[in-house]
């Protein structure tokens, strides 16, 4: 999560894609790249910002990780 957020240099877009896609995979939020670059678009995820821009990674793979569709 660390290296998708600081995007340092040498990091290729295909290398960011990959992380990204490879963190989609692994979690059941069906919109976890949102809760990197919008996080405000979340519901639980605008709640924890309290103010602040974006979420810390650790706030990112606990919301991801916590989620559970809705049951019908």
């Amino acid at each position: 999560m660390r290296a998708i957020q600081q995007d340092g240099p040498g990091t290729s877009e295909a290398d960011l894609d990959a992380l990204v896609f490879e963190f989609e995979r692994r979690v059941p939020h069906p919109r976890a790249s949102a809760l990197i670059d919008w996080p405000a678009t979340d519901p639980e995820a605008k709640a924890r910002l309290a103010g602040r821009k974006d979420l810390t990674p650790e706030e990112i793979v606990e919301l991801a990780l916590a989620y559970k569709p809705i049951q019908l």
